[in-house]
């Protein structure tokens, strides 16, 4: 086999790593994790497996007793009782300190639940798999029945014996950033994905021809809608194949009537600056009619005069190495920049009881990361499957249901490590293709790890926002898609850091507040990065209203509205009310925010200007990652580093920033927009700025906006003000809040005339004052002044 589907791995670990009986064997995985396994032959497992590619761990302080035949074993996070060469039924378990009695380990309750193969076909949400922590402080996983690595690295089956049990214990109580850490030791990294995954992509299953292709992509031109990657759906090959011969769900031949020049296409997708992939059904095998066919059937000793299909073995080594070499090399060299996995045939194959997927899966990952940096697009395999980003979530209904399961779905991944979703934005089938649905998934996928526009072939389902007859949904992707690619510099280094320091991008409120009963019921609520707060519109506007209405919880602190850049202070639970242009986005105090100036159709790569939003109120830092994008370099520290450094007073602001790295990684005529949000108009600038290009204040939004050249040497923005240098615009928008409510209100002009009067033309200042005067109002209904009282509070 080729090197490249060889996995190289170490099953060595430290020899006092292992406690060892007749009938059990107990491995110490650090200081909180241990693997226990039973065996009735005292046969024991030392492969590998899906989940588990390390075991080598330094070994903890622990004290081991056995005492009438019952083994205590005792660590500072653990104490396990197990009554030796028994079956792991009656191992006991208990948190080290806890006034909890010990139990058995199987009673572990109150798990907060992983992530889940697939969506196909569901209308809301899905029982999850477990995940890796537990409010009771741990968790248990069973690798009694994953596939190993064998000794030539290739996965296999592992030997069955009956009676046989092999589980993990976790104790990563709520340290979730350190659980994930020491889980990554055991199972692997998440790999750094390609830059150019964190654009818009466009996705459908649609008949397209070469043309018709084309002129769709020069429409998201015409309209200024950037995509990064154009994926071609299962009708790029042949589909009008006969049941006999297995039908036209796989394929690996262009269909010459739609494609009669693939390298073109290619060519024309790489010109606008698109990478694209193509969607394999691969179960059926390799027909005679296919392209590849005389090349593999000969490499796997078949006649090709024979027309004997190659049937599809993924777990034949043979079969595996040829049909990387000789059906999909070709195409990678032809202009195909990743695959599709399309796997829908359940979990076995006619050759073996091993699921395909985490199969396919590995191999397309490691088989491209060979050549170029890493990716796989397929179904979730299970535990190990983040080792193989990217994940696509399947075909949901279009339901409101479907939309509001995702956000939680998505976060509750990060239990797992599986931290790149990629969810059918807009639904896949089915259902209701309404307008402010469409619109709802897209501003979540603008929030969410990938983007992805897609859905089934069905003509009244649309996915391009210029082709819906309502104007409204292409007048808000104008504002997001854009928004997506001017966040790619930001995601990018959170993406790194998932690889660096096995940090999610997407995070439950819990990681960041784990003692906060209240961030554990905000479950559609998460962190985007640590530094933005983002609680998606999951629910229909109300036709009163005319908005729609989402209970958001701010964590302790202080948190700017991404959009209007609005105050509001943290530790409390608020209702926020947006209509279909926008959605609760928050940031919080200190942070520091890159973003891409776009300057070039379907822009993606490292920007020659980059815009840096600075909100003060805290002492922060942030180190802005780039590199290449596409290749492997990274792991060879090839990247170029911009360090920022806040430091803040109620009446100064500081930022320090430095460069590190290599320089050739990015635009040599870089500049950086810094924009610091909500400064006092009468602020000044304390010492002469080094590369200085331009400073402006917009004394309507109160943003000073500094224009420098990358810095090749420290650069420090001093800005003083002899009272406050951040203004307090609560009252300003209040104002401005009720106003857009009143407006959009279902009611008679005379109605809100009376509306403005009570609110808008009286000198209010405090809530107490607000209260009395939305009492005052006679002629709206509860619903409207209980709204009216909500967007007060949030200023106070």
């Amino acid at each position: 086999m080729e090197s490249a589907l060889y996995y190289k791995l170490s099953k060595e670990i430290n020899e006092n790593q292992v406690i060892k009986g007749e009938k059990y064997r107990i491995t110490l995985l650090g200081e909180k994790m241990v693997r226990f396994e039973y065996s009735p032959s005292g046969k024991f497992q030392d492969h590998l497996t899906t989940m588990a590619i390390n075991r080598k761990f330094d070994v903890p302080k622990y004290n081991l007793k056995i005492i009438d035949d019952v083994l205590h074993l005792e660590t500072d996070y653990y104490e396990l009782t197990y009554p030796i060469n028994a079956p792991l039924e009656l191992l006991r378990v208990k948190i080290t300190g806890s006034n909890v009695d010990s139990y058995y380990y199987e009673n572990e309750e109150y798990n907060l639940l992983g992530t889940y193969r697939t969506l196909d076909g569901i209308n809301g949400s899905v029982p999850l798999d477990k995940g890796l922590f537990s409010l009771s402080g741990y968790t248990f996983i069973d690798d009694t029945n994953s596939a190993i690595f064998n000794d030539d690295g290739f996965i296999v089956e592992r030997e069955k014996e009956e009676g046989y049990q092999d589980i993990y214990l976790f104790f990563f109580y709520d340290d979730y950033y350190g659980g994930l850490k020491e889980y990554a030791k055991l199972s692997g990294k998440t790999p750094l994905i390609p830059r150019y995954v964190l654009g818009n992509w466009w996705s459908r299953y649609y008949r397209y021809s070469e043309d018709t292709l084309k002129d769709l992509m020069l429409n998201f031109k015409k309209h200024n809608l950037p995509l990064s990657v154009c994926i071609i759906d299962m009708d790029w090959h042949i589909t009008d194949v006969s049941e006999e011969l297995g039908g036209g769900w796989t394929g690996y031949t262009f269909n010459k009537e739609l494609f009669p020049n693939p390298p073109r296409m290619f060519s024309f997708l790489h010109d606008l600056n698109l990478k694209t992939a193509l969607n394999l059904h691969p179960h059926a095998g390799i027909r005679y009619f296919d392209d590849a066919y005389p090349a593999l059937a000969n490499a796997m000793g078949i006649d090709p005069n024979s027309k004997q299909t190659v049937e599809f073995d993924i777990y034949n080594p043979k079969f595996a190495e040829n049909y990387f070499k000789h059906v999909l090399h070709p195409y990678e060299e032809m202009g195909v920049d990743f695959w599709w996995i399309d796997w829908q045939q359940g979990t076995k194959t006619k050759f073996s009881d091993l699921d395909p997927l985490f199969q396919l899966n590995h191999l397309h990952y490691i088989d491209l990361d060979s050549r170029k940096r890493g990716l796989t697009f397929s179904r979730y395999p299970g535990l190990g499957g983040h080792r193989y980003p990217i994940g696509f979530s399947g075909d949901t209904l279009i339901t409101f249901d479907s939309l509001a399961f995702q956000p939680y779905f998505t976060a509750t991944a990060s239990n797992v490590a599986y931290s790149w979703w990629s969810h059918d934005i807009g639904g896949h089938c089915h259902g209701k293709d309404e307008d402010e649905l469409y619109i709802r998934w897209l501003q979540f996928g603008v929030f969410s790890p990938i983007n992805r526009l897609h859905s089934t072939n069905n003509e009244f389902i649309i996915r391009a926002p210029f082709e819906r007859k309502n104007p409204l949904p292409l007048e808000v992707a104008k504002s997001f898609m854009p928004l997506r690619h001017k966040l790619i510099p930001y995601i990018y280094t959170y993406a790194y850091k998932n690889y660096n320091e096995d940090i999610p991008l997407i995070r439950p409120i819990y990681y960041e507040y784990p003692q906060h009963n209240v961030a554990y019921k905000f479950k559609d609520e998460y962190f985007f990065g640590d530094q933005i707060l983002v609680s998606p519109v999951i629910t229909p506007i109300d036709s009163y209203l005319n908005t729609a209405v989402t209970k958001v919880y701010l964590p302790k602190g202080n948190y700017y509205n991404f959009f209007t850049n609005q105050h509001y202070k943290g530790n409390r639970q608020i209702y926020m009310y947006n209509d279909i242009f926008s959605m609760p986005v928050f940031v919080k105090e200190g942070s520091i925010i890159p973003l891409s100036v776009l300057e070039k159709d379907n822009q993606w790569e490292n920007p020659r200007q980059m815009e840096v939003l600075i909100y003060g109120g805290k002492n922060n830092s942030f180190t802005l990652y780039e590199d290449d994008g596409l290749t492997n370099d990274y792991k060879n520290g090839e990247s170029y580093q911009t360090f920022f450094n806040l430091k803040y007073t109620k009446k100064s602001i500081n930022l320090s920033i430095r460069t590190s790295g290599n320089p050739s990684l990015i635009p040599q005529d870089r500049e950086l927009i810094l924009k610091f949000i909500n400064i006092e108009p009468n602020t000044v600038i304390k010492k002469n700025i080094r590369d200085l290009i331009e400073v402006n204040y917009n004394e309507e939004n109160k943003i000073l906006t500094i224009r420098i050249s990358n810095p090749e040497h420290k650069t420090t923005i001093a800005l003083v003000n002899e009272k406050q240098i951040m203004c307090n615009r609560s009252l300003e928008f209040v104002k401005k809040n009720i106003i857009d409510f009143i407006t959009g209100l279902d009611e008679l002009v005379d109605v809100k005339q009376e509306v403005k009067h009570h609110l808008i033309d009286t000198d209010l200042t405090t809530l107490n004052e607000y209260q009395k005067a939305i009492n005052k109002i006679t002629v709206l209904p509860k619903k409207a002044k209980k709204a009216l009282l909500d967007i007060v509070k949030q200023a106070f």
